[in-house]
């Protein structure tokens, strides 16, 4: 088994590239990981699936990613690199073998390793297929937003606060609208859609002392 030493990593459920990093994420300082490159195909499903990789896999990876904590050295139970000739992911899995997070690598740390790859042989990796991961098509700073503005909302609807929701509709449309009803559908449609203007009428709904 090959390993790669020194680097960081942030698991996640979803994969996040490396500029949406935030200094809040539990960002793992790795002091020692296993690597093993495989095909494009296989990267690729590792990377966009949740997959159930092979029993003898998981046995020969088991404990063998140490990581720097503030009490010592302590150790992922299942993790492990892949790496293609120009992409790396880290996944953790769970003991059943299932890939439960995922972690994308800093530019400088991923280039690094790239030169160190192309030395290694393809490792005949068997797995199979479990779930698709949900295809975002917004940022993680859009999905933030996402969130609070359904959250704002929902609020807003609780406390029957009509004349905010109207006039964020009004600013939203260019237009007003008198059935409550459909000020929820339509906002709702509009948030994925452009929810850095809506975040932004909501903030100023607040200057202006519309409040909940």
């Amino acid at each position: 088994m090959k390993y790669i030493y020194d680097i960081i990593l942030n698991f996640n459920e979803r994969l996040y590239e490396f500029y949406e990093w935030k200094d809040t994420d539990n960002i793992e300082y790795i002091k020692k990981i296993p690597i093993v490159k495989v095909t494009d195909k296989v990267f690729s499903d590792l990377k966009n699936n949740e997959v159930i990789v092979e029993e003898k896999f998981i046995k020969e990876i088991y404990n063998r990613c140490e990581v720097y904590t503030d009490y010592g050295i302590e150790r992922i139970n299942y993790a492990c690199l892949f790496c293609v000739d120009d992409g790396v992911i880290a996944l953790e899995f769970n003991g059943n073998g299932k890939s439960i997070y995922i972690s994308d690598m800093c530019i400088d740390e991923m280039i690094d390793i790239l030169e160190y790859v192309r030395k290694l042989t393809v490792y005949d990796l068997d797995y199979k297929l479990s779930i698709m991961h949900q295809k975002y098509l917004v940022t993680r700073e859009e999905e933030s937003m996402i969130n609070f503005i359904k959250r704002e909302i929902s609020s807003i609807s609780k406390s029957e606060n009509i004349d905010k929701l109207r006039y964020i509709y009004y600013e939203c449309f260019n237009r007003k609208e008198e059935n409550v009803s459909k000020i929820f559908l339509d906002l709702d449609e509009y948030i994925s859609e452009n929810p850095s203007k809506l975040f932004n009428l909501l903030m100023l709904s607040y200057s202006k002392g519309l409040q909940k």
